[in-house]
């Protein structure tokens, strides 16, 4: 089972600290954060269930970002046995996350949850075994600079900026949401214990004043496994424990430090280390990432972008008090914007970091590096450029830096992509979902990634879709593919249609679409020929482009298909089409277990995320206005009659009958299971409504 898009819920009278991460609301930061989405709180009903009240931070509401009608118990952290009694102590393990989809992070998660779920199986008669990722999301900012210590450049445009990974402050999120724990361990994602031998290991009871260290037999950080020297990795404490030394800074952007920082509280505190698991005959830590020593990974890490330059200053600010905070502020500093569960034992907590979070050094840390300095490394140069923009008194938490609110889903979506295919082999989710095609005689040369592995059709159901559209439009009719994901709707329609369009958001996925139509879903077809990439739709629409092309587009559908031009302009083209073909992301393969209706989420580059619904009406709008201004020989959209939506069974029909209520007249949804019988596919028809004469708006 993998992951419902659902939002975090709260129970408005669950302990301080909680309240501490959801409940405390700082300035709404309307100009400059906008990939903040929505969080609700919740009246108790003394059962830890409740309904929303009223949503404490909503720049633009999202629309899968909607309160659960159930809280689950196990979101607190304790399970029960049929008599309502906790029925065994729960051992959490917190483990920060963050993927750009080509870093390998998503497949060491994936890793991680098996080798922990063997873990879970050993010990299921004496622990419930809790997982809790906390992910980072890509939140992004449009400055004149960035932040020289807390950010980094975001992938596809140098432009566009985005914090660092923070270790410290997600792990203080996923501790400040735990109430009930037996041990709470944070945990890298990368580090799975490496035998049998191992898992016991987790059962160790421990007082609120020790922490259990099991990574301190890892050979990179403690080859001579000395005690005192790092407690990284894998750590374990109570839940008062982890409250008496205030978890771990919030401001260490970036690789490295916020453990040292850790291991400085302990020390402070009197805490004692428990180093019985340094024996690798106890407990044996397996590295995911396969790096044997500290140099190949600073090598990796390699640049500014990705290490915390400032290290060595911020242990000085809080080994002097000059700095202080963790677990107890850092409700102040971020925000929870999404909550997933994936498996009734394992939950993702989607978390923005706030500017306000960004590190602040004192003028002694800086005032002294020189222009000359800064050019010797990637350290001083960071620290003069801090230098540079602290003396223009540029505030990072305040709106005097402008940036666009509806963008950095859009950018999100256009994420670099890890590709496998028979050269790269697939990790057991794609191996899995490539399965599907096996009646392709191809079907091992479909370049896949994860995401677009379990959203692509299935071949019969991509086939019979296409059957009905041919059956009502003609084959020689031109059709859009709004979704193209892996080409796969794509490739089916081209099969029974002279003239596809396909649009991709994501521009390095768009590049295997062509390359799966030509190898995989179009070979053998005279088809297979005409497939091709096009720089923007006004290419495509121009009178010299060949009429039958099977055409791949990057962008978003709506920007693409409503670019602003003039109407003297739009006389010079020729229509795409009679159909638009959309298939909207379904929020992940769980979605069947959304507690409600589902909306369905797309994402522009001008809007935002929005449902279904809401991303088809500008673009039935626009092709009923084309076709009173222009006719139906000219345009873009002016020929387009009818939408076709694949949807699941538990999609909200009434919310897309009300919105396109004027414009398109909704048909009843079509079943088309697939070969399984259990995904429950259905299509939605929708005919567009001409306009009236003289209407044009």
């Amino acid at each position: 089972m993998a992951e419902t898009r659902l939002s975090l819920v709260m129970n408005k009278t669950i302990r301080s600290a909680v309240e501490s991460v959801v409940l405390k609301t700082p300035k709404l930061y309307t100009d400059n954060i906008f990939h903040l989405l929505q969080t609700s709180l919740f009246r108790d009903k003394g059962d830890g269930r409740g309904k929303a009240m009223e949503q404490i931070y909503s720049n633009k509401p999202n629309p899968l970002l909607q309160p659960l009608t159930d809280i689950p118990n196990s979101f607190y952290g304790t399970t029960y046995s049929e008599s309502g009694e906790p029925d065994k102590p729960t051992v959490w393990i917190v483990v920060p996350f963050q993927s750009n989809g080509r870093d390998g992070r998503e497949e060491h998660k994936i890793e991680f949850i098996e080798r922990m779920r063997l873990v879970r199986d050993a010990l299921i008669d004496k622990v419930n075994l809790r997982i809790r990722f906390c992910r980072q999301v890509f939140s992004c900012y449009r400055r004149a600079e960035l932040h020289p210590i807390s950010e980094k450049p975001f992938y596809d445009d140098p432009a566009i900026y985005t914090p660092k990974f923070n270790r410290g402050i997600l792990l203080n999120v996923g501790l400040a949401t735990i109430q009930s724990a037996y041990t709470i361990y944070t945990h890298d994602v990368d580090l799975v214990p490496g035998n049998e031998t191992s898992y016991t290991a987790y059962l160790t009871k421990i007082n609120d004043e020790t922490v259990l260290h099991l990574a301190g037999g890892w050979d990179r950080y403690n080859r001579e496994g000395a005690e005192g020297k790092y407690l990284g990795g894998i750590a374990g404490m109570t839940l008062a424990g982890w409250r008496l030394v205030d978890g771990y800074p919030n401001d260490y952007f970036g690789w490295g430090g916020e453990d040292d920082e850790y291991l400085r509280r302990i020390k402070e505190r009197g805490v004692t280390i428990n180093a019985e698991f340094y024996d690798k005959s106890k407990f044996l830590v397996e590295d995911l990432e396969k790096i044997d020593d500290v140099a190949t990974k600073r090598k990796l890490v390699g640049t500014k972008e990705a290490d915390n330059v400032v290290k060595n200053e911020l242990m000085d600010l809080y080994r002097t008090g000059k700095r202080t905070g963790g677990i107890s502020t850092v409700g102040e500093l971020t925000r929870i914007i999404g909550y997933t569960q994936p498996e009734d034992w394992v939950d993702i907590l989607d978390i923005v970091v706030l500017p306000e979070s960004y590190t602040r050094l004192e003028p002694s840390s800086y005032e002294k590096i020189t222009l000359v300095d800064s050019r010797k490394d990637i350290y001083r140069e960071s620290l003069y450029a801090y230098k540079m923009l602290n003396a223009s008194d540029k505030d990072w938490s305040k709106s005097d830096v402008r940036m666009d609110e509806t963008e950095t889903a859009y950018y999100n979506m256009r994420l670099p992509i890890e590709v496998y295919d028979e050269t790269n082999p697939d990790p057991p989710d794609v191996k899995r979902y490539r399965e599907r095609f096996v009646k392709l005689p191809r079907y091992k040369m479909l370049k896949m990634d994860l995401v677009g592995s379990y959203s692509i059709s299935y071949p019969e159901t991509g086939d019979q879709m296409a059957i009905i559209m041919a059956g009502i439009l003609g084959t020689s009719a031109g059709v859009i593919d709004g979704t193209a994901c892996l080409g796969g709707n794509t490739g089916f329609l081209a099969r029974y249609f002279e003239k596809v369009t396909a649009i991709e958001i994501n521009p390095y996925r768009a590049r295997l679409v062509v390359d799966n139509l030509q190898r995989v879903f179009l070979n053998g077809y005279p088809q297979v020929d005409s497939v091709r990439i096009a720089k923007n739709i006004l290419e495509v629409c121009s009178p010299d482009y060949p009429p039958k092309a099977i055409t791949v587009l990057d962008g978003d559908t709506q920007e693409v298909l409503l670019p602003r031009i003039t109407d003297a302009q739009l006389l010079k083209c020729r229509p795409l089409g009679r159909a638009l073909f959309v298939d909207p992301p379904w929020g992940g393969p769980g979605y069947g277990y959304a507690a409600r209706k589902i909306g369905l989420e797309m994402t522009s580059h001008r809007n935002g995320q929005v449902t279904a619904a809401q991303f088809l009406l500008p673009i039935v709008r626009r092709a009923i206005r084309e076709r009173a201004v222009v006719g139906q020989k000219a345009g873009i959209l002016s020929q387009l009659e009818y939408v076709f939506m694949k949807v699941p069974e538990n999609y909200d029909e009434a919310e897309l009958q009300a919105t396109l209520a004027g414009y398109a007249t909704v048909m009843p949804k079509i079943l088309i299971p697939d070969r399984t019988m259990r995904n429950r596919v259905y299509l939605i028809i929708m005919r567009v409504i001409p306009p009236l004469m003289g209407e044009i708006s």
